[in-house]
């Protein structure tokens, strides 16, 4: 009788645990669809301004949905990553990793200079205003992949290389309308996805070990800046 007992407590956790991930996973979709679907339409339908896009549209389209869904599930804000403490060891890796990348990126450049959709800088442009800009866009972003993605998909996978590779694979997807759009030979799309995976995984690398968001922010803001510079 205990051990029928035992074994019927067990088969109910068992079922209450996977219907908690079913959950999880149906709530994941269920958002990324919605997020390609709108932005991706939005890139090949319609063009606004970069300002508005990155300002004002992506705070609509990214930031919303996660900040309500965040407080939906009874979570605090911190959980994505929104938060003071260790800030000086996320500006450390954010940058160093940035920095990495920058190279990374130059090695492409000297092959073929980078087709996507990125303001060049000019003499008159504002290169402080520019990487302003550059971390309101990796702010929206990383709030998604890095802040909401990454810490719900952390609770699917047991592997930390999973949970990156992952979350890195469905932020590099999220940019193909974009490069669909900018009418390049296929090989120069490969070669950007590539490049946006490696950013994708660089970000959520560093996010699992400062928990701060400031450091994918930093690390995708000066990716972007360098394809501006050096375009």
């Amino acid at each position: 009788m205990t051990l029928h007992l035992l074994t019927a407590i067990k088969d109910k956790v068992f079922f209450l645990r996977f219907r908690k991930r079913l959950e999880v996973w149906h709530r994941l979709f269920a958002l990324y669809l919605g997020l390609f679907l709108i932005w991706g339409l939005y890139r090949l339908l319609f063009r606004f301004p970069v300002f508005i896009e990155e300002i004002f549209l992506k705070g609509i389209v990214f930031g919303l949905p996660i900040i309500y869904l965040t407080l939906r599930e009874d979570h605090r804000l911190t959980t994505l990553g929104l938060e003071l403490n260790r800030t000086p060891r996320a500006i450390f890796w954010g940058v160093s990793l940035g920095v990495l990348l920058i190279g990374v990126n130059q090695l492409t450049l000297l092959v073929k200079p980078s087709p996507l959709a990125t303001p060049p800088l000019t003499a008159s442009s504002s290169l402080a205003n520019f990487f302003i800009l550059a971390l309101i866009t990796a702010f929206w972003e990383q709030l998604v992949f890095a802040g909401y993605f990454l810490s719900r998909l952390s609770k699917l996978f047991k592997s930390e290389w999973s949970i990156v590779v992952v979350t890195g694979a469905l932020f590099t997807t999220l940019h193909l309308p974009a490069l669909i759009v900018a009418d390049i030979p296929a090989s120069q799309v490969a070669i950007q996805l590539f490049l946006i995976f490696i950013l994708g995984i660089s970000a959520n690398i560093v996010m699992l070990r400062t928990q701060n968001l400031l450091a994918p922010m930093l690390t995708q803001a000066l990716w972007g800046v360098s394809i501006a510079l050096y375009r």
